[in-house]
């Protein structure tokens, strides 16, 4: 539980630094859009064991599994490169021949692998093992994750868009974003109404930079009963958020007829988002009749004639992502009640909304030291709550230092009243945002910092690179075919989501067998990239060991 002490070091440290709410003539404006990016700091984990109970050839040797939590699973039969099913959570381990070798196991040899945040890690073999196999792999979904809390951000937090990304599930873990927050500010103090949010997303590649692109829906709102409703079309372009069109329930209490709108490409992939804020389930929006004229010739049109999103892009892409909350209480789908034209229409369903509270605090020392700037400093940040006593009775409490110019990052930790259950993350939070900072490139990364119980290293620092970072959309990652690699050899992969002009970016092992992970968020200049990590690095022979320091990222 050490990375969750860390994690939450930002939480203890406001509140303890004499933080007040800030002089009116000098507090900064937060009003507006806000965007919240949210990732859970401790993934729930587990460890599985499989130990050979028969040795023996292809369909004559046994394995059995056990883990930590108690999922188990008798001597099940092992065919060469036949996933062999384990335990009760969806897993599975394959033994593959060795090449000019039939396979054979032999008996107590056993194989260990980790499963955190719902991500399968590679088995790492006893040093003893004699078996004769070429590659042990495991595979599976991972069916036993925790529920989140309802009433919490992971509940009601909207899934990443997926993509054709070149690699498998992040060491991210539970990760996902609330796409809009209109934020009010009277004085140094915050509010808000947070509607549930449903995001359909519509993919567009092809495009060239200059194309002229013409966007065009039918939609139709009725607002019976909204605190704070809303709809947002927004699309990315490039490096640009182009808002084609925003309503809000304060505006208009119901809305209708076909929307038609154009602009220039700014890359070859496009992607638009139709956002769904509604908070009650008299509160509803329909969507037909897409099209999308591509230099004045039809490019896509979908006037969706069944009941099912379809998808004609090639495998591994989608052109039509429906995102919503594992624990929505509202809905987003296809819909033949009351459909705007023909027989089947997008249809969103509204389902609860959550208050935000909060104030802007200034403070510095303790702060200034966990940033990475001097003391002498003034910082200046936010501490916010959310809740939800309708549905939920639930309480998350949020602490963030703005990182730049126009981005917060922080910790949260939130449970009901009842106190059944907890959930703690991060949250990264770009404010009125327009540009999507560009991070692809060389990078060069320093770290410095100190390690906690550590037999290697107390204080540490360390230069890794220069690697190549490919950034898709708010999307970026270290080539998966290259380890980025540290002084004491050991490899590593970088995954990371930009967030207006600020990221969060993750360190893992590149062999993909420890869960270990390390935080890293900061704020984007021109060629840099510098703020706090924490989490787990790897040392001299291998040691684990739970860090907090500062990074600097050096972009070319």
């Amino acid at each position: 539980m050490k990375r969750l002490a860390i994690g939450f070091a930002l939480l203890a440290l406001l509140p303890a630094c004499n933080d007040k709410p800030r002089n009116p003539s000098s507090v900064p404006d937060y009003r507006g859009q806000w965007n919240f990016t949210v990732t859970q700091s401790e993934p729930a984990s587990d460890t599985y064991t499989v130990e050979v109970t028969t040795g023996g050839l292809s369909g004559f040797a046994f394995v059995a599994a056990s883990s930590l939590d108690g999922d188990t699973s008798g001597p099940r039969r092992v065919w060469t490169d036949l996933p062999v099913l384990i335990g009760a959570c969806g897993l599975t381990i394959t033994f593959s021949d060795t090449a000019g070798k039939d396979l054979n196991l032999a008996l107590g040899d056993s194989w260990t692998f980790q499963v955190s945040g719902g991500t399968i890690f590679n088995p790492a073999p006893t040093l003893s093992n004699s078996s004769t196999v070429e590659a042990v792999t495991t595979g599976g979904i991972y069916t036993c994750l925790p529920a989140p809390c309802p009433g919490g951000l992971f509940g009601a937090m909207v899934p990443p868009a997926a993509g054709p990304l070149p690699f498998g599930p992040s060491v991210a873990g539970n990760q996902g974003e609330i796409p809009l927050l209109q934020m009010d500010q009277t004085g140094s103090n915050l509010s808000a109404a947070l509607p549930e949010e449903h995001v359909l997303t519509l993919s567009l590649p092809g495009a060239a930079v200059g194309d002229s692109i013409s966007f065009s829906y039918h939609r139709s709102i009725v607002w019976e009963n909204p605190n704070g409703d809303f709809f947002l079309v927004r699309a990315t372009n490039g490096s640009r958020f182009e808002d084609l069109e925003y309503l809000s329930s304060s505006q208009t209490d119901h809305a209708g007829g076909r929307r038609q709108l154009t602009f220039r490409a700014g890359s070859a992939n496009l992607t638009v988002d139709f956002i769904f804020g509604l908070s009650g389930s008299g509160n509803v929006i329909f969507l037909d009749q897409i099209a999308v004229l591509k230099n004045g010739e039809v490019w896509f049109q979908d006037d969706f004639p069944g009941a099912d999103f379809g998808n004609d892009l090639a495998p591994l892409s989608q052109r039509w992502q429906a995102r919503s909350p594992k624990l929505a209480v509202g809905s987003l789908g296809i819909d033949d009640q009351t459909p705007i034209e023909g027989a089947y229409s997008v249809r969103a369903e509204g389902g609860v909304v959550f208050s935000l509270q909060g104030a802007i605090l200034t403070g510095a020392g303790a702060l200034g030291g966990l940033v990475g700037i001097g003391p002498q400093q003034s910082l200046q940040g936010v501490t916010l709550e959310i809740y939800e006593t309708e549905a939920f009775d639930f309480l998350t409490s949020l602490a963030g230092i703005e990182q730049g110019a126009r981005a917060l990052a922080g910790t949260f930790r939130g449970e009901p009243t009842d106190h059944s259950c907890v959930e703690q993350g991060n949250f990264l939070s770009s404010i009125n945002a327009r540009e999507l900072a560009q991070v692809e490139g060389a990078w060069t990364l320093r770290i410095e910092g100190e390690a906690q119980d550590c037999k290697s290293a107390v204080e540490f620092g360390d230069t890794l690179g220069p690697f190549e970072v490919t950034q898709t959309g708010q999307t970026f990652y270290a080539d998966p075919q290259v380890p980025i690699v540290d002084k004491y050899s050991n490899p590593s992969n970088l995954f990371g989501t930009v967030n207006g002009p600020a990221v969060f970016f993750f360190l893992g092992d590149f062999n993909r067998v420890s869960d270990r992970r390390a935080t890293f968020v900061g704020a984007v200049t021109e060629a840099s990239i510098t703020g706090p990590m924490f989490g787990t690095l790897p040392f001299a022979g291998g040691e684990e060991c739970e860090v907090t320091g500062t990074f600097t990222a050096t972009l070319e």
